[in-house]
């Protein structure tokens, strides 16, 4: 997911001269044999004071996504602090990607979950940076406290709410968060055709006694043919 983000983003960097002598060899880190990436890591790791023009990168808007690519890449993790003070609100999520390629431990992944945790509901964080930190803290297995979950259930954000619903999926069949199954009923009736199939499809994985705590609307009354599918199929 990363590469695929970084690349789409990277598009838009600028190919001409007196660009800084990191970008040459930045720029062939996506779309280039194994060799040629490599010999470009090699380069990159060469650059003197390549802090310092990764810091002038990052100032640069041409420039910012080739920076985290090459921090990302490079596993710089120095940039942790400052990536994460600075850049908290940026548009696009790759801030946050490429803070999760920066950590190494299971005690860095704790304080990183605690990071996203608190910004996820206390700032007012962009909604693609809030979709990678709620897939982060679902990989994890990371709780969120009921009410926090019901208000990305409940968030007038469809994304949030597909966001909401692929962290319930995931804690409930692999974390065991069976208390929170019967949090998916509301979902079977949402106003978004995509989030009605996504209910119906965790449905579809729940235990029979599980299956027993919700009252599953008739499939009949779906207006959506494919949603309606996967009623039948619950």
């Amino acid at each position: 997911m990363y590469r695929i983000v970084l690349f789409l983003l990277l598009l838009a960097v600028p190919v001409y001269g007196a660009n800084p002598s990191w970008v040459e060899h930045a720029l062939r880190l996506s779309g280039e044999s194994e060799e040629v990436a490599t010999r470009a890591i090699r380069r990159l790791r060469a650059t003197p004071k390549l802090h310092q023009e990764l810091v002038k990168g990052l100032q640069k808007e041409a420039f910012f996504y080739l920076a985290l690519d090459v921090i990302a890449t490079l596993r710089i993790r120095r940039f942790r602090q400052y990536l994460a003070e600075h850049y908290w609100d940026d548009e696009t999520g790759a801030v946050y990607l490429t803070l999760n390629r920066l950590v190494n431990t299971p005690e860095e992944w704790v304080k990183l979950a605690n990071l996203y945790h608190l910004r996820l509901f206390s700032l007012p964080v962009p909604v693609a940076s809030k979709l990678v930190m709620i897939d982060t803290l679902a990989r994890l297995k990371a709780p969120l406290e009921n009410r926090e979950l019901v208000t990305l259930l409940e968030s007038k954000n469809f994304e949030l709410r597909s966001g909401g619903l692929s962290y319930l999926r995931k804690m409930i069949l692999e974390a065991d968060r069976r208390d929170w199954v019967t949090l998916l009923q509301p979902l079977f009736t949402d106003v978004a055709y995509q989030i009605r199939a996504q209910a119906w499809c965790l449905a579809s994985e729940l235990s029979v006694e599980d299956r027993a705590k919700l009252t599953f609307p008739k499939c009949e009354r779906e207006p959506m043919e494919e949603v309606r599918a996967l009623c039948l199929k619950k």
